[in-house]
């Protein structure tokens, strides 16, 4: 019979009756999640996906042409996001907004398990510091919990982190990275990141490098080729979608276009003058620290993993979630090695009054996070009724519902989506949200008219809209309510609508 010391014992004994602080993360953690979702909705681009998502679902068809916009109707569109939109699409067909809720708080829940066995492979299977860098991820990526496609992003991702770290430690799951691949390509267009997670993985074991303060395991050749024969088999299978080739080609076209980097938001440069992206610098400068001052050796594809991360971080802030779900595991690498190991059980006799108030105390805030959870979650109402008013023209969209205000409509950008949404097919935008489509030439001369610049008449007469739908207080709003050519049928705090006076002369 295994013999244990007093201390052993006493964790093995109480392993299932105490409430550790890392349970109590756990539940604040999940109140983040339900908090977070449970809001109303004022993502933008979350509405031209849902009907994405129903048009697709309806017609069994994945389109290649533009069908939402009289712009570009009929243009070459790839629905890249197609599988990921049809998911959304019925959970919202089953259960409303509480489809759409509880589908989120089920890819979290998965995203964030397995990252925290991610850290715990990291740390030494240190559970307060897991849970805490856990704590950590989840506040510099809930500003992306929306009901969006790259929520899949987030855990495959994290997935393919997980499985190439067990590789690491010759724990063979490898297999599963083509399939999850095929699922990942007809989910979200950063599939291209699942390849790149295994050639850092692969790269680092090729070289031998020789330096006092570097770790560089080298891979065997049975193992460079199964790491050859994986990375080729998902690029493979990155061509099991409805748009064949054509999605290699895509990540690299978004990219590269200048015009979608320079004008959206989630494509631009952290700015560190907000106070968010100062926090998350200040994470990323405790991090580089600890791995500069730690104990420990550094390991060869952790410093490619961080480096390459954080240089897309900079690029762009949609990039920071991922530099958060590869550097997180390497950063609790290093700090574990500065933590004093943990004796408080080694005298359990003297300290047992200390732990049962602790424990006491942890229970009781885990109880109170998980009841707040519940009490704030969301009623059983439509999705309807969870829309913010104050970001969409909710009021404005009504009106037109009401006086059949249909056809061809001027938008505004972020406006288009929802428009689609509530009014389509009766209702044909100007531009929505998938910027790909329209950045050649729809979104410029959007810009143009939106910013009152000198063509902005000559632009109304050439896209011709049946209706102008947009902001209350703008430029464009003064320049339209002096033009006697335009009439202002509707107006609230958010937005205005204004129609022709005479059919054919609004350009004029």
């Amino acid at each position: 019979m295994a013999k244990y010391t007093n201390g052993e014992n006493y964790r093995r004994i109480g392993m299932g009756k105490r409430v550790e602080l890392q349970h109590v993360i756990f539940a604040v953690i999940f109140l983040l999640f339900v908090m977070v979702n449970g809001q109303p909705v004022s993502d933008t681009d979350f509405w031209w996906h849902l009907k994405a998502g129903e048009y697709i679902w309806q017609t069994k068809t994945v389109p290649h042409a533009d069908v939402f916009s009289y712009t570009m109707s009929d243009k070459p569109w790839t629905a890249h996001e197609w599988l990921a939109e049809v998911i959304y699409y019925l959970a919202y067909s089953l259960g409303n907004f509480r489809g759409l809720f509880v589908l989120n708080l089920l890819l979290l829940a998965l995203t964030y398990y397995f990252y925290y066995q991610l850290l715990q492979l990291r740390t030494g299977k240190n559970s307060i510091l897991s849970a805490l860098l856990m704590l950590a991820g989840a506040f510099f990526t809930y500003f992306f919990w929306g009901f969006r496609p790259h929520m899949f992003l987030h855990l495959l991702f994290v997935i393919f982190f997980y499985v190439m770290e067990c590789f690491y430690r010759n724990r063979d799951y490898l297999w599963i990275l083509p399939l999850l691949m095929i699922a990942w390509v007809n989910l979200h267009g950063s599939f291209i990141m699942g390849p790149v997670i295994i050639g850092l993985y692969l790269i680092s074991g090729i070289f031998a490098i020789q330096l006092p303060t570097l770790v560089n395991r080298l891979w065997t050749p049975a193992q460079k080729r199964k790491l050859l024969a994986v990375l080729l088999m998902s690029f493979l299978a990155t061509l099991i979608n409805p748009n064949s080739y054509h999605m290699l080609f895509y990540p690299l076209q978004t990219v590269n276009s200048d015009f979608i980097v320079n004008q959206i938001n989630e494509w631009a440069s952290p700015d560190f003058h907000e106070p968010y992206f100062m926090v998350y610098l200040g994470y990323v400068l405790a991090g580089f620290a600890l791995m500069g001052l730690g104990k420990r050796k550094h390991r060869a594809v952790d410093l490619l993993l961080v480096g390459t991360f954080f240089l897309m971080s900079l690029y762009a802030v949609r990039h920071i979630a991922l530099f958060v779900y590869g550097a997180g595991p390497v950063f609790g690498y290093y700090l574990a090695a500065l933590l004093p190991k943990n004796s408080l059980y080694k005298h359990e006799h003297i300290f047992n009054g200390v732990l049962t108030v602790k424990h006491f105390i942890n229970g009781a805030l885990t109880v109170g996070a998980l009841t707040t959870a519940f009490l704030v979650w969301p009623p059983e109402v439509p999705l309807e009724k969870h829309v913010e008013a104050q970001v969409l023209p909710v009021g404005a969209v009504n009106y037109m519902k009401q006086h059949r205000l249909y056809g061809k409509v001027l938008n505004d950008y972020n406006w288009g989506g929802y428009i689609l949404w509530t009014l389509y097919p009766d209702v044909r935008v100007m531009i929505d949200g998938r910027t790909d489509l329209y950045a050649a030439k729809v979104f410029p001369d959007y810009l143009k008219i939106a910013n009152l610049l000198p063509q902005t008449p000559q632009l109304l007469q050439k896209y011709y809209p049946d209706a102008i739908i947009i902001r209350e207080g703008t430029s464009l709003d003064a320049y339209l309510s002096n033009y006697r050519h335009w009439q202002k049928v509707y107006a609230d705090e958010t937005a205005v609508i204004y129609t022709p006076v005479v059919k054919g002369r609004h350009g004029t």
